[in-house]
């Protein structure tokens, strides 16, 4: 339970049967918000633990196979069963909730997934065996990039693999920063945009581009293009790479 007597700062109990609070609003906001943030962990909870039942289930019903299935990191699969359309995740063992969670997302959309990981074996070489046999015939190789995995070995050879076999990769950028419980009822509401400076800034661009035309018309963007010895340019703008400044003019129409 969150407590709202801090927030009031006056009683009146003049009249007995109507008690009357006087409340200071920002507090009271911030133990609102508090209730949410404790209302919505309740509700991950309780999806965790409806999806870690679903998982075992799965597991009873796969008991006549030699699959060996492990709750903590994933379903157990069975590669000879398989068609050749599904997902292989790999998250380098650093992020197995959060890629069981991305893992059942797209179950729950009809996508088959292998999870690097839902099994045990004997040894490591049969589990890298496994894995390879698995990103060999798998339609798209998801790849879960953050601060911890781009230092894992696993996850290194996995994506090399992948490459070396052709397979479309998509990797998700994992953003494993804490963030405060007193910012998480404000960002929680509206629409995040990551960028990576290095890797995809202009598709992250022109997704926050739309947005902010939304609130600060320009003319730009919403309207047919117009030709391009008309076309607006960004004058002057001056960016900074590792310490170099560079100053160059940008045609709003290339920015994508």
């Amino acid at each position: 339970m969150v407590p709202f007597e801090p927030a009031i700062t006056s009683v009146s109990n003049s009249d007995p049967r109507n008690i009357t609070y006087t409340y200071n609003e920002d507090q009271y906001a911030s133990q609102f918000r508090l209730l949410l943030d404790g209302v919505r962990d309740e509700i991950e909870k309780q999806r965790t633990k409806h999806v870690t039942m679903r998982g075992h289930r799965r597991h009873l019903n796969r008991s006549h196979s030699s699959t060996t299935y492990d709750a903590t990191i994933g379903v157990g699969w069975d590669l000879a069963s398989l068609s050749d359309n599904f997902v292989f995740i790999s998250h380098g063992e650093k992020h197995a909730s959060f890629a069981q969670r991305v893992c059942d997302r797209l179950t729950e959309n009809g996508i088959d997934c292998i999870l690097d990981g839902a099994q045990s074996y004997g040894d490591m070489a049969d589990r890298i065996h496994a894995a390879k046999e698995a990103i060999a015939r798998c339609s798209t190789f998801v790849v879960v990039i953050s601060s911890k995995t781009v230092s894992s070995e696993t996850l290194k050879d996995q994506l090399a693999f992948a490459e070396d076999k052709g397979r479309p990769i998509l990797p998700i950028m994992l953003n494993d920063m804490e963030i405060g419980l007193d910012k998480h009822y404000t960002l929680s509401r509206g629409e995040l945009f990551h960028f990576t400076p290095e890797l995809g800034f202009n598709a992250s661009f022109t997704s926050l581009l739309m947005r902010v035309q939304q609130y600060v018309p320009t003319g730009i963007g919403f309207l047919p293009s117009p030709p391009h010895s008309a076309r607006p340019l960004l004058k002057k703008t001056t960016s900074s790479f590792y310490g170099v400044s560079v100053d160059t003019d940008y045609d709003v129409s290339d920015i994508s």
